[in-house]
């Protein structure tokens, strides 16, 4: 089952995000070449990637009723983290 939005933490999905991608960097340089684990943590960074999209439309959305936001979080922080 797919839980809504407002369970995201924006901030921990961004660092599994950074996680993921610096051990498939890590798989890509080993020698000889882990594609398991480069694959396998491909498709983290997919999964994250869409995961902090829909929390982040989800707290726009919130912020354009008027309601309170839970989390902070910055694309363009995240971006310049990346």
């Amino acid at each position: 089952t797919m839980k809504g939005p407002e369970v995201i933490s924006l901030p921990m999905t961004g660092t599994l995000t950074v996680y993921s991608g610096l051990f498939m960097l890590f798989a890509w340089r080993v020698q000889p070449r882990n594609y398991l684990l480069l694959s396998c943590h491909t498709f983290n960074v997919g999964a994250q990637l869409y995961q902090l999209k829909r929390g982040y439309e989800y707290q726009q959305q919130r912020k354009a009723e008027g309601k309170e936001v839970t989390s902070h979080f910055s694309p363009v922080a995240f971006g310049a983290a990346v």
